[in-house]
């Protein structure tokens, strides 16, 4: 984690939302460079086509394509994607009480995960989002 103070990011949804889910699918990708910041809502990631490095508290992980990040609210979290020929990811934002509608037994998470997908694992999960 770099040694910035993070910043409190407020998250775009409209009134009475409870998720948000964005697709970025960009030809000659710049970079990013995203200081330690935090939020109220939990984030889901899903790196179709990107590499690059994810912060999540004081571990750091690696980017690579079908790389899952998951990062619970209020956990201070980073992320370096350098300039590439294309980068496609799946973002979801969501509050809690999102998921309660549906009568899921979650524990609560209070640590971020990052999961590396199998190829074929990655195609059934566009399938859903598609």
């Amino acid at each position: 984690m770099s040694d910035e103070s993070p910043v409190f990011e407020k998250i775009p949804v409209g009134a009475g939302e409870l998720f948000t889910l964005r697709v970025d699918n960009i030809n000659d990708f710049n970079g990013i460079n995203v200081v330690p910041h935090f939020h109220m809502m939990d984030e889901l990631m899903w790196f179709r086509e990107s590499e690059g490095s994810y912060s999540i508290g004081d571990e750091k992980f690696t980017i690579k394509n079908n790389t899952l990040v998951f990062v619970p609210a209020l956990l201070i979290h980073e992320m370096t994607l350098p300039a590439a020929a294309s980068h496609k990811r799946y973002l979801m934002q969501f509050e809690k009480e999102w998921l309660e509608g549906y009568d899921l037994s979650l524990p609560a998470a209070h640590c971020g995960a990052v999961a590396y997908l199998s190829g074929e694992e990655a195609e059934r999960l566009e399938l859903l989002l598609s």
